[in-house]
């Protein structure tokens, strides 16, 4: 059996003296070591584990003991304290650096999972930031990652289709506008020709009808002159009306 660095047990008789220790002094001379507590232990046929004090080592030593019921002989393995706190030492340093490298095997893999997660999402915002400043061909791409997780996936694939709803719709409003661009247009052109092709004709039949009333006539001539130039006027004056609401009223609401 192994002691520190004695290297073997000790073994005592019923009245405590030395039969076996790894000092040969004592084997010899059957030491007495009643004096000693876990000796006193023994001799009372007690079994257990107990600190006490070596002269021999001049150290506290701690031991297991146990009593022979059959021989009434005491057998014990002691070893030094300084040598269970070495091992206790060396445990606690071994088990801090296992502790420290577990650290820094989390911090490695937090700051790996962080990246995982926060590189989609700088491919969201970058994207974000595009369309905000007008471009809306822009689209979120995570496909340089090195390892991308389904979910981001499916995120980027409805951002984009958000996007592309977004591009669609300010298309077909952009055509809606030149359209009702265009309307505008013809309507005002169509409103100059007709506004042309009516008074110019209204005119040279109100001179007509001036020269004619300027010449010698009776007066059933006169009524059929006056008649004549005020009917057209109202004619002119409700034609123009009508234009003017016509051009007053929306492109889009007439088309209906």
């Amino acid at each position: 059996m192994k002691f520190g660095i004695l290297g073997h047990s000790m073994i005592v008789d019923q009245n405590g003296l030395v039969i076996a220790h790894p000092n040969p002094e004592w084997q010899a001379t059957s030491k007495d070591a009643s004096g000693l507590s876990v000796v006193r232990q023994m001799m009372q046929g007690e079994t257990g584990v107990a600190t006490f004090y070596s002269p021999p080592m001049q150290a506290d030593m701690i031991s297991g003991f146990t009593f022979v019921a059959r021989t009434g002989w005491g057998v014990m393995v002691p070893q030094p304290m300084s040598e269970l706190v070495a091992r206790a030492k060396a445990s606690q340093n071994t088990a801090l650096a296992i502790f420290f490298f577990e650290v820094c095997l989390l911090v490695l893999l937090c700051w790996w999972l962080s990246r995982l997660i926060s590189t989609p999402i700088q491919h969201f915002v970058t994207t974000a930031e595009a369309v905000s400043g007008g471009d809306l061909a822009a689209r979120v791409d995570v496909s340089d990652a090195k390892v991308v997780i389904s979910e981001a996936q499916l995120l980027g694939a409805s951002f984009n289709k958000v996007i592309s709803d977004l591009q669609a719709d300010r298309n077909q409003m952009t055509n809606a506008l030149d359209a009702a661009l265009k309307g505008e247009r013809a309507k005002s052109q169509f409103l100059t020709v007709m506004s042309h092709e009516v008074r110019t004709p209204m005119h040279g039949l109100m001179g007509v009808l001036e020269l004619i009333e300027g010449g010698t006539t009776d007066d059933d001539q006169r009524y059929l002159l006056t008649v004549g130039k005020r009917r057209p006027m109202t004619w002119s004056a409700s034609l123009m009306t009508r234009y003017c609401s016509l051009s007053s009223k929306p492109t889009h609401k007439r088309a209906r």
